[in-house]
């Protein structure tokens, strides 16, 4: 098997396993995803997002997998913002 697509089960293996833990937090979340990731990434995105109550989800347009290093000034707003609300 490609390494690949091991790492891609492990991901998504790992994502299904913690999805049953996550609603007994009762701390909010917040999800950052950039718009142009991989479709993996963007589903698991979708998934955190619907499983984790007080979960909020934020995509940055134009980024792919390093959004915090392609549109720092967006990301940091994003973090800032979610943390001065909690």
């Amino acid at each position: 098997m490609e390494f690949a697509l091991l790492a891609k089960a492990f991901v998504l293996g790992v994502v299904e396993g913690l999805t049953e833990f996550l609603p007994i937090s009762s701390t909010g979340h917040l999800i950052l995803v950039g718009e142009l990731d991989q479709p993996d990434i963007l589903r698991t995105a979708d998934r955190l997002a619907e499983g984790i109550p007080h979960a909020r989800k934020a995509v940055i347009s134009g980024t792919a997998h390093a959004p915090s290093m392609e549109r720092p000034d967006e990301f940091n707003r994003l973090v800032l913002d979610f943390l001065q609300a909690a």
